[in-house]
């Protein structure tokens, strides 16, 4: 065989090598690119699930969601309140002095504003710190109720939608006087803390005030029905 059959014969078989080089490497390429296609379709689809599940859960929040930014509300007040009166050991004589009549007995029963003052003030720096340290509420909420909440309400797992209070906080004391046997009453104080509240949630917000009292102090007192000032 000649030399130039030779070198014909292996020019033929290079090029059908390349040609099959790169049918293979087209068949890879076309793989790839199909495994991009069906990665980019379930994060499109899982999106598009998210988008609407959010979108269903929606209008749930925005109905419990003055409940729960209340309820959340309370538990940082009376934690505050208790935590404010253990720390200072605040007593019923602390604020109230007892005016006693000619006849011996309490006449009148006089509040000490300034102290009440600023156990309000004192109160109100401490309930913005913690609405501060804790910034948002938690709303959660099954998914059966996004779904079909006839049939799967209060079922599968639970949807976590955060909401973002805007608080402004007032604090006044108020006090209560009630017979509690014979010849002596039960002069009780509370702290009535007020919060007008904001509350946005995704692309809506709830406009509400809360008020929370909590007992500070009581004291059972001999005699009549006594004035208070």
């Amino acid at each position: 065989m000649r030399e130039s059959d030779l070198r014909r014969r292996e020019r033929i078989r290079s090029f059908f090598a390349s040609v099959k080089r790169s049918l293979m490497k087209r068949r890879r390429d076309r793989r790839f690119l199909w495994r991009i296609a069906v990665i980019l379709l379930c994060v499109a689809t899982v999106f598009v699930s998210t988008v609407g599940i959010y979108k269903r859960c929606a209008p749930i929040a925005l109905g419990a969601l003055e409940n729960t930014v209340s309820a959340w509300l309370e538990e940082i007040v009376n934690e505050t309140v208790r935590g404010e009166l253990e720390s200072k050991k605040y007593r019923w004589d602390d604020f109230c002095i007892k005016n006693i009549g000619a006849d011996g007995s309490v006449s009148s029963i006089s509040i000490d504003t300034s102290k009440v003052s600023v156990l309000c003030s004192d109160l109100v720096s401490q309930i913005n710190k913690e609405i501060r340290s804790r910034g948002h509420v938690t709303i959660r909420i099954p998914i059966g109720n996004a779904i079909a909440p006839k049939y799967l309400s209060g079922r599968g797992f639970k949807v976590k939608i955060r909401a973002f209070p805007y608080v402004s906080v007032s604090a006044s004391v108020t006090s209560d006087i009630k017979e509690a046997g014979i010849n002596q009453i039960l002069h009780s104080m509370k702290v009535c803390v007020r919060s007008s509240v904001v509350a946005v949630c995704m692309s809506d917000s709830v406009s509400f005030v809360n008020e929370t009292k909590v007992m500070i102090a009581e004291s059972l007192v001999v005699g009549n029905i006594p004035i208070v000032t």
